[in-house]
């Protein structure tokens, strides 16, 4: 009787074990467009969750923001939107499930970017917490004739940001993030319509960051006039955004 209860435990945990890789082959072939849940998308072979908070604003901003402002199109590319209605805005938020600790992060962004309106934010960034965040931001916070364009590790009021102005037409950039034990550099590339790619900005930080840190890629509004909403953009406030690919690749500790 001992023995046969032991026979029926493993049979039980083998059983067990098959379902479990079985529902997870099936949901990795299911995720090559939209994935088991409506709540993560698959981009540039990763798996990302999709922020959403439709019902009450949430940071950064404040905004709201929506799932149906976020998709993956047939070419692959991630697709960020800001739309509004009646006044109230909806943003667009991306973050990776898994977690880096040092590497080389790369964003494929399309060109249009350099004419975002001010009051429009795009992250692309890892992230811990307010203390723990490695960012380049295309932005001008709001102000006409402020740099669009700005690397920082934060806190911001320790490090103060390193920001730069980009207007020169181009087909797509790519900003790059190189997260090593001893040191954080950025690069901003741009590439033309033949395909030349010019180093335009390149920025190196001393400095140790050692916690593990998620992905995110972030389209959303700042809260100029500190009324617990973000602004509007001009127009009819609809921004989009295109991500042509991301490339993570992991360095030694």
């Amino acid at each position: 009787m001992k023995y046969r209860k032991v026979i029926w435990g493993l049979i039980t945990l083998f059983v067990f074990f098959i379902l479990m890789q079985l529902t997870n082959y099936i949901y990795q072939n299911n995720s090559k467009t939209v994935a088991k849940s409506d709540h993560l998308i698959y981009f540039s072979n990763y798996k990302w969750v999709i922020k959403y908070s439709e019902n009450q604003p949430i940071g950064p901003g404040w905004n709201y923001f929506s799932r149906d402002n976020v998709w993956v199109d047939e070419a692959g590319r991630l697709h960020l939107e800001i739309t509004c209605s009646d006044d109230v805005c909806y943003c667009a938020e991306v973050y990776s499930i898994a977690r880096y600790k040092y590497g080389r992060f790369i964003f494929q962004v399309s060109g249009d970017v350099i004419n975002l309106d001010r009051n429009v934010v795009l992250g692309l960034f890892l992230y811990y917490d307010q203390d723990h965040e490695i960012d380049v931001e295309v932005t001008r916070w709001g102000i006409k004739d402020f740099p669009n364009m700005q690397y920082v590790v934060q806190p911001y009021y320790v490090h103060p940001p390193h920001r730069f102005h980009l207007k020169e037409a181009c087909l797509s950039i790519v900003y790059i993030i190189e997260w090593e034990p001893e040191k954080i550099t950025f690069y901003t590339y741009t590439i033309g319509i033949y395909g030349e790619k010019r180093l335009v900005e390149k920025w190196t930080k001393k400095i140790k960051v050692r916690i593990p840190m998620r992905v995110h890629i972030d389209l959303w509004l700042i809260d100029k006039d500190k009324d617990g909403l973000g602004e509007k953009p001009s127009g009819d406030g609809t921004t989009h955004v295109i991500i042509e690919k991301v490339i993570m690749e992991r360095l030694k500790d």
